[in-house]
């Protein structure tokens, strides 16, 4: 597939239910099955238009189950994480952890994963900035629908904040221990981990919906 026919079969078939310039709430798993073109799938297109086309929006159970409980941590706090999480007897996330989570009431998290998550509470009640960003009022898990060059885009925010001059758009980021990112270094691998074209996407996003 050439990249001009990747971009034709991309371009056909994105209208979808949801009306172009719109915001909304949506489950993960009804914006994953969203057919509308993503930051994730526009990175895989730039590496191989197959790619493109043929890998899913979709994301592990541990990177969903992680990534949800952060954003609870850091917008709720601990509490919150008590009341709604289980620390999991297996170390690893697998099916069987859906009868834990019947039997415990909770969504079931690693032991590993739950230490990160009161860590990471910790550090961001050591830096004022980041803490008045993240308990500040705004929209969560706001979704964005909008059309550029004659496809429908999607993006699914984890917070947006609008002050009286501008919109701060907030978007989590967790590194894996052994990726040894430090917060000197951060800056360096945005761009390899793309993420100057998600802050792009979002932008468009918010500017054509806003």
């Amino acid at each position: 597939m050439t990249n001009i026919e990747a971009q034709n079969t991309l371009a056909s078939g994105r209208k979808a239910a949801m009306p172009n310039n719109s915001v909304c709430k949506m489950s993960d798993a009804d914006y994953f099955a969203h057919p509308a073109l993503s930051q994730s799938k526009l990175k895989r297109f730039l590496e191989s238009p197959f790619k493109a086309m043929t890998a899913s929006d979709d994301i592990s159970l541990e990177a969903k189950t992680f990534g949800n409980a952060l954003e609870v941590a850091l917008f709720e706090g601990a509490e919150a994480i008590n009341n709604k999480y289980a620390i999991s007897k297996y170390k690893t996330y697998c099916d069987s952890m859906a009868n834990e989570a019947v039997a415990h009431g909770k969504i079931m998290l690693t032991e590993a994963h739950h230490n990160i998550l009161l860590q990471a509470i910790k550090n961001v009640d050591k830096c004022l900035n980041a803490k008045s960003l993240l308990t500040a009022p705004g929209d969560e898990q706001l979704v964005l629908f909008w059309e550029r060059d004659g496809i429908q885009c999607k993006a699914k925010l984890d917070k947006l904040i609008k002050a009286k001059d501008k919109i701060i758009i907030l978007d989590l980021k967790s590194f894996a221990p052994k990726s040894k990112i430090s917060e000197s270094s951060l800056a360096y691998h945005c761009k390899d981990y793309g993420y100057d074209i998600q802050a792009r996407w979002y932008m468009d996003g918010v500017m054509a919906t806003m």
